[in-house]
């Protein structure tokens, strides 16, 4: 965290800058699998970046957007079914999901925004 005082930036101690909070936005389970919740219209960029521990996820309905590297490096991450809510997937999404084999893509997505598998 930063802070200001007599005009300077200050540091948190502890903290250094561009320190990012690590670890997945949604719980994985013991088996790799996670679960994003209903209600959750989109699934912001970084949510599950280079995740080493994910091999599979469920996608609530409610989903139209996935933001850019949500699953970016995600190594182990092998098939994914995008919900038929989805309208637009950020770019690098899934880029270096080198165990990716199936990406089903419904009809309704309108944007790809240059992602690459």
């Amino acid at each position: 965290m930063e802070r200001w005082e007599g005009g300077e930036e200050e540091e948190e101690e502890g903290e250094e800058e561009g320190e990012e909070e690590e670890g997945p936005a949604y719980p994985i389970d013991e088996g790799g699998h996670a679960l994003v919740p209903n209600g959750v219209i989109a699934l912001e960029g970084g949510a599950f970046y280079e995740c080493s521990t994910l091999t599979s996820i469920t996608l609530p309905d409610s989903l139209t957007a996935i933001g850019d590297e949500a699953f970016n490096g995600c190594d182990y991450l092998t098939a994914v079914t995008l919900p038929d809510s989805l309208a637009s997937i950020s770019e690098r999404a899934f880029g270096g999901c080198s165990a990716l084999t199936s990406l089903t893509l419904p009809d309704s997505l309108t944007s790809g925004g240059g992602c690459r598998l």
